[in-house]
């Protein structure tokens, strides 16, 4: 059976985590025979790709569905202008939405993130499922704040016609949805095509790799990496979202004389060649929703530490059950990462070989392409088949 999936993104961002999930994700869906109609908020980052796909792409002006941050005194002064735009404009396109898919054969809406309200509001106009796939905490990794509130945002998925997809046991229990019968834990996809695992050899650096701003938790990892004093190079690889933060982290290089030991690399292409060559990769977040980083560097040979918290924390903890041996170094502070950085840096690496070949042993079981096109897939079909929406 053919099934009409429209799929609303909240970013056409080349690089961000949530965007590679669902092009890893849309992938398989097609592979199975799911007709994908796309919509985006824009033309930019993997607009053109999508078209070249020959996918139906249907653009239109929406934002997030939360109050506005509040960073500055121009953010308060501008507060309730702005919020009163976003939701005209999110209105707007949750019409066009429901008045273009009319013409079309839908069988399900299913939303990217949970904090945009379009594709929600189409699917009830339409009388269709929706899905809404839950990559984020929300508030406590992006201090974001759902509209009107929390609570009226649980009572509108707890309709029978929406169903939720949760990347994270964590989540899915952050979001009150552990007990819903129509909350389902589907892993992400970190590749579409598992590489064999290699085991290169090492340069001498430590790698981080995400956006740098405080959620990601870098100046914990600057304070633990100035602690252990290895004399080893740090590697750091994503864009600036947060100048600010970014300025404050430098000035804190420069006043322990750092400024030639951390390297900011900006936005890698080839993000794996520097994972594999690493002596260890970093993710240091406060509360990351999946954290694909890390099993993308374990499908690269590239040992982890990991701090001990929320998807990472649930990554490390699905090693132990399949492999019953951890599979990377955790910590909870800044002592125990700068031991655990100084541990890496001392030992032999071979002494770390078995973590490395548990961990690909584990991601790809539960983070293959495979594996999460059959859970996707037969959530569509049980959603098809559901008699009670």
């Amino acid at each position: 059976m053919r099934i009409n999936v429209t799929y609303v993104l909240s970013s056409t961002t080349t690089y961000g985590g949530g965007t590679k999930s669902f092009m890893t994700l849309l992938e398989g869906a097609i592979k199975y025979g799911v007709a994908a109609t796309l919509v985006v908020p824009d033309k930019q980052g993997i607009y053109e790709d999508l078209k070249k796909m020959g996918l139906d792409v249907i653009v239109l002006n929406y934002r997030y569905s939360i109050y506005p941050y509040l960073h500055s005194a121009k953010d308060y002064f501008l507060f309730l202008p702005r919020l009163f735009m976003r939701k005209i404009l999110n209105w707007r396109a949750s019409r066009q939405l429901t008045s273009i898919l009319t013409s079309r054969c839908v069988d399900i809406i299913h939303t990217n993130v949970s904090v945009i309200d379009i594709g929600f509001k189409a699917a009830k106009h339409l009388g269709v499922p929706h899905i809404y796939h839950f990559r984020e905490y929300a508030d406590k990794d992006f201090d974001m704040h759902y509209f009107p509130t929390k609570k009226r945002f649980y009572h509108y998925i707890n309709h029978p016609w929406s169903y939720n997809v949760c990347i994270t046991k964590d989540i899915q229990k952050h979001h009150q949805q552990q007990n819903c019968k129509r909350s389902k834990v589907i892993y992400d996809a970190v590749l579409n095509d598992s590489p064999t695992l290699k085991i290169d050899t090492k340069d001498n650096y430590f790698l981080y790799a995400g956006r740098i701003d405080a959620s990601k938790g870098l100046d914990m990892l600057l304070h633990a990496y100035q602690k252990a004093a290895v004399g080893v190079p740090l590697y750091v690889a994503g864009d600036v979202r947060d100048m600010d933060y970014y300025e404050m982290q430098k000035q804190f290089l420069r006043e322990h004389h750092l400024e030639d030991m951390v390297k900011f690399l900006g936005q890698v292409d080839d993000l794996p060649s520097l994972m594999r060559k690493a002596l260890a990769i970093v993710i240091p977040s406060r509360f990351e929703g999946f954290g694909r980083c890390m099993p993308e560097a374990m499908f690269y040979g590239c040992l982890s530490i990991g701090r001990n918290t929320g998807g990472t924390k649930e990554q490390l903890d699905n090693g132990v059950e399949l492999e019953c041996e951890e599979i990377g170094l955790r910590f909870d502070d800044t002592e125990q990462l700068a031991s655990q950085i100084k541990m890496v840096a001392s030992n032999s690496f071979s002494d770390f070989i078995p973590y490395i070949e548990r961990a690909y042993h584990t991601v790809n079981q539960l983070y293959s392409l495979e594996a999460n096109s059959n859970a996707i897939h037969q959530l569509y079909h049980d959603i098809i088949n559901d008699t009670t929406h």
